[in-house]
């Protein structure tokens, strides 16, 4: 007898939205190629709706759900959060209970609309819940009577590392016992998890980025050409980045960001206000993958930059190598992963603008091959191929 491969995947927003998740983008096309149908599960909705493959169906937006604000209860839940509340490190912290109440509430109301109920009422132990982030939708991993197999990737800020919310996660002793493949993108991931729940089926399976060639422009430039590319945010500190390149005065440099966000205008106004000589500045704003692809691939940069103060593994610097961009980055989460010696030169987590800059002076000097190194480590076919087949053969 032969079963349907079955495969439900919950994102946060994939395929809503058009530049979030963007990287779930590449990834599904294998994972359609292994499975026979594919359920998008998305948590938030959008009025923008990105294609999928053909043997992909999105479930629809739940207009039943319960109102968030009220009271939330599921007779399932209420054994593991009392099981929870007694723990001595949860009572003796109302910041705990305050963050296990909320997390309590989030998981009901998700057991409490009719699509979750729906999607559990169907599934067999031949079909695959893949939840694409390690908190959020992955707490439905508490539920012990779940008949299909269970998997969830670890990216880093915001679903693994615990330090963020005082070394304390509703629920997730019991979510990493019951996942049948709890799944990291960064080997310190990886290491974290195995050394904190032994019992867990830890692994570790890295992201990786489409073949785009190589940079077309072959042209000389009498400026160092320096690129970052992210959300305008404080966590991802761009203004360090600005400060760093006028401490390189006798360099003439032309920085390009590309990124849009809440405070791309106090960027702007901030150098505008500050005397830059030696660095011309180019802000492209928020833009398509496909377009930043398209720069990537018709203008030459020297030296890529990122210097947020926490990370998963930043899929921006595996682009930036398969350019053979060497790369100038903080040592925060997985990062070291994809910025070894042969790509280019971490700096501290709080680096100061010396620092950077004397690392960008480094790279210079230098001799990298990043483009060797993302060819035999973060290659999309080999990556997304392998993890695909991994989790269709659970």
């Amino acid at each position: 007898m032969t079963f349907m491969k079955r495969l439900y995947l919950f994102p946060y927003f994939y395929p809503y939205s058009t530049f979030r998740e963007c990287f779930l983008e590449d990834e599904i096309k294998y994972l359609a190629k292994e499975f026979d149908e594919i359920f998008l599960v998305p948590y938030y909705y959008d009025n923008i709706i990105r294609e999928y493959p053909k043997n992909c169906q999105l479930v629809p937006s739940d207009v039943s759900y319960p109102d968030k604000r009220r009271f939330s209860f599921n007779r399932k839940t209420l054994v593991s959060f009392l099981k929870e509340l007694f723990r001595s490190e949860v009572l003796s912290s109302p910041r705990k209970i305050k963050r296990l109440l909320s997390q309590y509430f989030r998981l009901n109301y998700m057991l409490n609309s009719e699509k979750i109920k729906d999607v559990f009422s169907s599934l067999t132990s031949e079909d695959v819940l893949y939840f694409y982030w390690g908190n959020g939708y992955n707490s439905l991993a508490v539920l012990p009577d779940c008949k299909a197999k269970m998997v969830s990737r670890f990216h880093g800020w915001g679903d693994l590392w615990e330090d963020e919310y005082d070394g304390y996660l509703p629920f997730r002793k019991q979510i990493m016992a019951n996942l049948d493949a709890v799944v990291t993108i960064s080997k310190k991931g990886f290491d974290f998890l195995k050394t904190k729940y032994p019992y867990a089926k830890v692994s570790f399976s890295p992201l990786g980025s489409d073949d785009y060639g190589l940079c077309l422009d072959n042209s000389e430039s009498n400026s160092i050409r320096i690129l970052s590319c992210s959300m305008v945010y404080p966590l991802k500190r761009v203004d360090l980045i600005f400060h760093s390149l006028l401490k390189l005065e006798d360099l003439k440099i032309k920085w390009t960001h590309i990124g849009g966000g809440d405070d791309l205008e106090k960027i702007k106004q901030m150098t505008d206000t500050i005397s830059h000589p030696n660095v011309e500045i180019n802000f492209l704003g928020e833009m398509l993958h496909d377009k930043v692809m398209k720069y990537l691939k018709n203008n030459r940069f020297d030296v890529f930059i990122n210097l947020s103060t926490i990370e998963g593994v930043p899929v921006s610097i595996m682009e930036a190598i398969s350019f053979d961009i060497p790369v100038v980055a903080t040592d925060v989460g997985g990062t070291s992963d994809v910025v070894p010696s042969e790509c280019g030169v971490l700096v501290s987590s709080n680096p100061s603008e010396i620092e950077v800059a004397n690392a960008i002076r480094n790279v210079l000097k230098g001799h990298f091959t990043p483009r060797s190194f993302w060819e035999s480590h973060y290659s999309i076919d080999n990556n997304y191929g392998e993890f695909a087949k991994f989790i269709s053969e659970l």
